[in-house]
């Protein structure tokens, strides 16, 4: 019965073993996602930045041309009038 006992526990150490280390590789595992993961996040708020940067850079460029043409057909206008 003592024996039976000795190899009873000795299998649950072993899985207890076994589970122990099952549970390192998910989280060495799961580190590993959570830092490709903050990785790419942080790539796609730089590109999304960047974009950004060009969009409201897209928007001066435009508002000057049509500012200028603007300003271009008054003084064309003006010269025409006086």
């Amino acid at each position: 019965m003592n024996g039976d006992l000795q190899r009873t526990i000795g299998s649950l150490e072993a899985q207890v073993s076994k589970l122990v280390h099952e549970v390192a590789e998910l989280r060495s595992e799961l580190s590993e996602l959570r830092n490709g993961l903050l990785r790419e996040t942080l790539t796609h708020h730089e590109r999304i930045s960047s974009l950004e940067s060009f969009r409201r850079w897209g928007i001066g460029l435009f508002t000057g041309f049509v500012i200028s043409g603007i300003a271009a057909l008054l003084g064309a206008l003006f010269r025409i009038i006086i």
